[in-house]
């Protein structure tokens, strides 16, 4: 995930992007990215997290159950990353998303360091169909 942060360093450093005026966002697997550069650069804008999970492993084990999820590695590990989060956190998590359970942005906002967290969960809203 260093390249995340040389892409960052890049828009800040080299072609003097604020820090502050930077937003990122990440849907999906794309939340552990995100989190991660939340985690290491503080400073950023705000941070908008679409679908995001816990960890894969946490996700693989409501998908097949908690012996099989030991056969994936515990990577993406966005419920430690998140608890180091200063920047405002909007969540966006449908209800009815049944490839990643709305219970593990629930517990991401609950986790989460920054001051400012909104968590919004949209009834018809699922992993890949949504209309905001």
């Amino acid at each position: 995930m260093t390249d995340c942060l040389a892409v960052f360093d890049y828009l800040t450093l080299t072609l003097g992007v604020a820090p502050s005026d930077i937003i990122l966002f990440g849907r999906s697997i794309g939340s552990s990215p995100s989190c991660f550069i939340a985690k290491e650069r503080p400073d950023v804008g705000c941070m908008i997290l679409m679908s995001p999970f816990k960890s894969l492993r946490e996700v693989a084990k409501d998908r097949v159950g908690k012996i099989l999820s030991y056969l994936l590695a515990d990577r993406y590990r966005n419920i430690d990353l998140i608890e180091h989060t200063k920047c405002p956190v909007l969540i966006i998590h449908g209800i009815a998303d049944t490839l990643i359970d709305v219970s593990h942005s629930f517990s991401l906002k609950a986790h989460c360091g920054s001051k400012m967290c909104k968590l919004i969960t949209p009834d018809n809203m699922n992993h890949n169909n949504f209309r905001l």
